[in-house]
């Protein structure tokens, strides 16, 4: 997980590890492993000020991450369809 800050205290955060997956996973929708959430929950620890709104892809990883930050810091996730990754098997013939 990377976390990096930004003007305007915008933070981005990619979700924690999830399992059965090799480099590129694109649009495949596998779940947290226990470690992804554990990973998760430090990263909203982490987080220097309480965020104002969480945004997140709907895949489930994304969801499962984002849903344990916004609950540590109170919030409800916003799930953001243009934030999906690429389908990297679209393009295959």
């Amino acid at each position: 997980m990377v976390l990096k800050r930004a003007a305007g205290d915008l933070f981005l955060a990619r979700h924690g590890e999830v399992s059965g997956t090799g480099a590129y996973i694109g649009s495949s929708d596998p779940p947290l492993t226990e470690t992804g959430r554990s990973q998760a929950l430090s990263l909203a620890r982490a987080l220097p000020i309480s965020p104002a709104r969480c945004l997140c892809s709907p895949l489930l990883r994304a969801r499962q991450t984002a849903g344990i930050v916004a609950r540590y810091h109170n919030l409800a996730p916003e799930y953001i369809a243009d934030l999906r990754e690429i389908d990297l098997a679209a393009g295959r013939a």
